[in-house]
This record gives C-alpha cells, sequence and structure tokens, in this order.
C-alpha cells in the first residue's frame, strides 16, 4: 500500500553512491546514481529507489506517474475484496414479553438477512426482576426463533444467558 506520508526516493534524492540499476524487469548493472539519473532522463523517465535497504539498493527506471497510478489501484482492489470478505453480523435485540406478531414480524426479517448470507443475532435483555419471572418464558421466545430460522440458517451460538442476556446467534445455510 502507498502511504502519502512516505514517498520513494527519486532520481538525486537517491543518497546512495553505487546502485542496481534495473529497466522494464531487465538489470542493467550496477552503476552511480548520476549514471542511472543521466540514462533516465535520456528516456524520459524517473529513477526510483524501490529497495532501499538492499547492498547495494536497487532502482528502477519507469514511469514513476504510472506506478503510483497501479499502487492505486491495486490498493482499491485489495480495500475491495476485503470488504466483500467480512461477514455482517445483524442483531435483533427482543424482550421477555414481546407479542407473538412481533415475534413473527423480526423472524421475517431475521429470515431475509440469512438469506442474504448474513448472520443473525438475536439478544433478549431481561430488566431488573424480569430475570427472575421470565427466564422460561424467554427461553421459549427463543427455541420459538430458532425453529423458525431453521429452514435457512443453523445455531452458532446459544441461546446462553450472558449477564441480564439471552443471546442466541444463527449464520445461514450454505448452498
Amino acid at each position: 500500500m502507498v502511504n502519502k506520508n512516505f514517498r520513494h526516493r527519486i532520481n538525486y534524492n537517491i543518497k546512495s553512491l553505487s546502485i542496481r540499476v534495473f529497466k522494464d524487469q531487465q538489470p542493467l548493472g550496477i552503476m552511480t546514481t548520476d549514471q542511472a539519473v543521466k540514462i533516465a532522463f535520456d528516456e524520459n523517465l524517473t529513477l526510483v529507489e524501490l529497495v532501499s535497504n538492499a547492498n547495494p539498493p536497487v532502482c528502477h527506471i519507469m514511469d514513476y506517474g504510472k506506478y503510483l497510478y497501479q499502487e492505486k489501484i491495486k490498493d482499491k482492489e485489495k480495500l475491495r475484496k476485503q470488504r466483500e470478505s467480512v461477514t455482517l453480523i445483524k442483531e435483533i435485540r427482543l424482550s421477555p414479553v414481546i407479542s407473538q406478531h412481533d415475534i413473527e414480524t423480526k423472524l421475517k426479517n431475521a429470515i431475509g438477512f440469512l438469506q442474504d448470507q448474513k448472520k443473525v443475532q438475536f439478544n433478549m435483555q431481561f430488566k431488573s426482576r424480569q430475570i427472575h419471572t421470565n427466564k422460561e418464558g424467554g427461553m421459549k421466545i427463543m427455541q420459538q426463533i430458532i425453529d423458525g430460522c431453521n429452514i435457512v440458517g443453523n445455531v452458532e451460538y446459544g441461546p446462553k444467558f450472558e449477564g441480564s442476556k439471552l443471546i442466541c446467534r444463527i449464520t445461514s445455510k450454505q448452498i
């Protein structure tokens, strides 16, 4: 990735006296920086130091603007592939005193997410004393949701209590 703060050393900014020079992936040999810069200027190209910690440093004669453009395109492609490979987790919040119609609506949304190859995490938040009075009811609701999503998804995690939350994560079935 091309860092905007770091630029390659080019032409007379190359500090080494002798360098290994390449042009079009072909080695031209070891020569002084002045000789290499003269060859680059004669062909309207730029001498670019790519490997500074080698002995002697490796430099290429190239069109530097084109090189930077190609690196920028590679970085964008790499970021695009990275974004595509990330699996999103959609979170659906529930309450232990939820009505049947609301369960059906949330189940319908979850099935849509699972069909889009996304993971769905159900979080049921128990408030104050609800955890003591509605614990079994919350587990029944969560089991109802798992049974509803069974057509397009598999249970990855849960249902488990984590503090005052009942959590269950469902992943889509691979087609």
